[in-house]
């Protein structure tokens, strides 16, 4: 049987004896995530497991332990608020945040381009939170619209940044560089030139990850496009975005500078901090408030 048909017969169980899967919500390579609810305090949360034949793999269990101890150095309401975290009666582990209400960005974008004044407020509070992440020393490396949640909060949107399943921290003792050399992680249309090219990265990968979703939500499509994945990397890691104003020429020109410069592929170039990005995208949105 595949994970997910196994995934599918967890629902209805009781996991470490305290909570009931009531709902698979998704299943990817490595886990699965459920509706559940505590059975004594009955409060509804979401419940990430690993897959349990992979819970002999050395890096499928360091990757979900990294996700659990990066989002508990998170206190912050741009990440899912982590409640518990253990392992089952057969040591496989599984993590437990706040129940999310809403939809992913990509499901948003799937209708088109959203519009501006949305994508500026959903860019500052992604860039709060990557902030507050960078600043305790952990990059995401991931930043993508499926890992971007909305959530409603009256007529606008709270953001929740998921999915820090690769994230890592910096080394105190290094040049705040991470990755090994010649490998590569993230996904691909989101992911930037040095690490499509498998090279060190730092905080400002995410920064370039930011502007091409931000890209991608403006003018409904990402930087760069290929059918191959070998391609869209090669792209990528050697060639010059097109400007944002090529594609949205009547969008306000701060916009897309902000953008363009997110999107530059020498990340010296690069905003060198979210919240310096955050301040410029916030800014922005003051002045068609105004």
């Amino acid at each position: 049987m595949d994970p997910i048909s196994r995934a599918r017969e967890r629902v209805g169980t009781i996991l470490d004896g305290r909570y009931e899967l009531t709902r698979l919500l998704g299943a990817g390579a490595s886990g699965s995530v459920y509706d559940a609810t505590h059975r004594y305090t009955e409060r509804r949360v979401a419940l990430k497991l690993l897959h349990p034949e992979l819970n002999s793999s050395r890096e499928h269990v360091g990757r979900f332990l990294r996700e659990v101890r990066a989002m508990s150095a998170l206190a912050h309401p741009g990440v899912a608020a982590i409640l518990d975290a253990g392992r089952t009666l057969e040591d496989v582990p599984y993590l437990v945040t706040e129940f999310l209400e809403g939809t992913d960005m990509a499901s948003s974008m799937e209708q088109g381009p959203l519009e501006h004044c949305q994508v500026l407020d959903i860019g500052v509070q992604l860039l709060d939170a990557l902030a507050a992440a960078h600043e305790r020393g952990i990059v995401h490396r991931d930043v993508k619209p499926d890992n971007v949640f909305l959530t409603p909060r009256g007529e606008a949107v709270q953001v929740k940044l998921l999915d820090f399943g690769i994230a890592k921290r910096l080394l105190a003792h290094s040049s705040t560089a991470l990755t090994a050399a010649g490998t590569t992680v993230g996904t691909p249309h989101y992911m930037s030139p040095e690490q499509a090219r498998g090279e060190l990265v730092d905080h400002r990968s995410d920064l370039w990850s930011v502007g091409a979703l931000l890209f991608h939500a403006l003018s409904g499509e990402p930087p760069f496009e290929s059918r191959e994945t070998a391609c869209l990397l090669s792209r990528i890691a050697t060639e010059h975005p097109v400007s944002l104003g090529a594609r949205c020429p009547s969008l306000d020109p701060d916009l897309i500078r902000i953008v363009n410069r997110a999107l530059e592929p020498d990340r010296a170039e690069r905003w060198q901090t979210a919240r310096e990005m955050a301040n410029a995208l916030a800014l922005t949105s003051y002045t068609h408030a105004s």
